[in-house]
Order: structure tokens, then C-alpha cells, then sequence
């Protein structure tokens, strides 16, 4: 995994990785000391390689914020 300390952020450089059958790619940055993070996820579902559901993460470290796809902004992760 490529990182790299700039301006009291962490970044994380695209790198991807298999959960299960899910080819997933990560990237993002975490604030340091502020805890801010911001974090893009997109999973590919098989068999459709070419279909990638895209997730985020925001917010902060105590308070993130989960988007799923385009359209879920209003999604109860709180229920799963």
C-alpha cells in the first residue's frame, strides 16, 4: 500500500484487494490530528466485473458518513 504524510493528512494511494469474490480498490486520506477521513471504496460485483458500486466514507473517526452508489444519500446504515 502507497502512503504518504502531507500537510497532517495520512494519504492512501489507489490499491486494490479481493473480499471474497469482490474485487475491491481503496483510496483516501485520514486527517491526523483533526481525524477527519474521507475514504472511496468502489467493490466490483461479480460476475459483472465491469459493474463497480461505489462507497464513501466521510466525516470524521467518532462521526462517519457512509454513501452507497449514486442516489442512497439518505441510507439507515444504522439497520444493518
Amino acid at each position: 500500500i502507497d502512503t504518504e504524510i502531507k500537510k497532517g493528512k495520512l494519504l492512501i494511494y489507489p490499491f486494490t484487494f479481493k473480499v471474497s469474490k469482490f474485487l475491491t480498490e481503496v483510496e483516501g486520506s485520514q486527517g491526523l490530528q483533526d481525524e477527519t477521513i474521507n475514504y472511496s471504496i468502489k467493490l466490483s460485483v461479480p460476475p459483472l466485473s465491469m459493474l463497480r458500486i461505489p462507497i464513501s466514507i466521510t466525516g470524521t473517526s467518532d462521526k462517519p458518513i457512509i454513501k452507497m452508489g449514486k442516489g442512497f444519500d439518505n441510507a439507515n446504515f444504522d439497520k444493518l
